[in-house]
């Protein structure tokens, strides 16, 4: 007898066979489904999102020939980054002085960097919280925005306290959210959206981590933060960038890493037909 997972996992391959990747990718963001290609180098030199996004910057190398290479890892919108330099052409370049490592200037002694900075981290999952996590460590007033209905993804995933699993129990959960104060809101309410915009005013920074528009639909976007707090900084992030074809894919980790071409070189080989090589 077939386990349950066995007969899902053959069946699940038998239709991905009759389907090229691209089109079932498109299927995808099309339906709001979430479902990402084991992209080759080859796919994601060629892939149409990074394309519409300027995410790639001519580079000469020695000897004139011209290669493309990655952009910017974020696109701030007062303070633009710029694509990378050339590298030293010198063959014996004069080391250069590395800079004294200390406490940043006007901290005082015994307080941490970010002590006054105040955080409000509407973000969920993995790399929103963990990104307000440190500021929390080292010292800021962060406050974790949650809501119930769904409750943080992370809260079911385990390891869970004891080997009990429950909302309150993932060490997961309680890893990304340690060191913050927490509140939860509806923010599709009008009393959750008034505390909300209440904590936009009060903030320097704002985290939120939702597919792209959600901040806005909710009436909470970086239009109504500014307009709360002209201070304010906002930072998004999610797995495809604002903007581009396939901003709406919703995902984790797993399906950055297949579109970005890692599982690729270093995944088990698949035959094709339901089984691994």
């Amino acid at each position: 007898v077939k386990h349950p997972m066995e007969e899902l996992l053959a069946k699940a391959a038998e239709f991905f066979a009759k389907y090229p990747k691209q089109e079932l990718f498109n299927r995808g963001l099309r339906d709001g489904v979430t479902i990402a290609p084991v992209a080759t180098l080859e796919d994601v030199l060629g892939f149409d999102h990074l394309e519409a996004r300027n995410s790639w910057y001519e580079y000469e190398l020695p000897g004139g020939r011209k290669v493309r290479i990655p952009g910017v890892l974020a696109r701030p919108g007062r303070t633009p980054l710029h694509a990378p330099g050339p590298a030293p052409m010198d063959a014996d370049p004069a080391p250069a002085a590395r800079p004294a490592v200390g406490p940043l200037p006007g901290a005082k002694p015994g307080r941490l960097p970010f002590e006054g900075l105040k955080v409000a981290d509407f973000s969920w999952i993995g790399v929103g919280p963990i990104s307000a996590k440190y500021f929390a460590d080292h010292g800021a007033t962060v406050v974790r925005v949650e809501t119930t209905n769904p409750p943080d993804r992370l809260r079911n995933a385990g390891p869970f306290k004891d080997g009990v699993a429950g909302v309150n129990r993932s060490q997961f959960f309680g890893m990304a959210n340690s060191s913050k104060k927490g509140v939860v809101l509806d923010l599709k309410s009008a009393a959750g959206k008034k505390v909300a915009k209440q904590l936009l005013a009060w903030c320097d920074v704002a985290f939120e981590s939702f597919t792209p528009g959600t901040m806005a639909d909710l009436g909470l976007g970086y239009e109504v933060a500014k307009a709360l707090n002209p201070e304010i900084i906002m930072v998004s992030t999610c797995l495809m960038g604002q903007t581009g074809p396939a901003r709406s894919l919703a995902g984790f980790g797993y399906h950055a890493a297949a579109i970005a071409g890692f599982y690729e070189i270093t995944g088990l080989a698949w035959s094709g037909r339901g089984k691994i090589a």
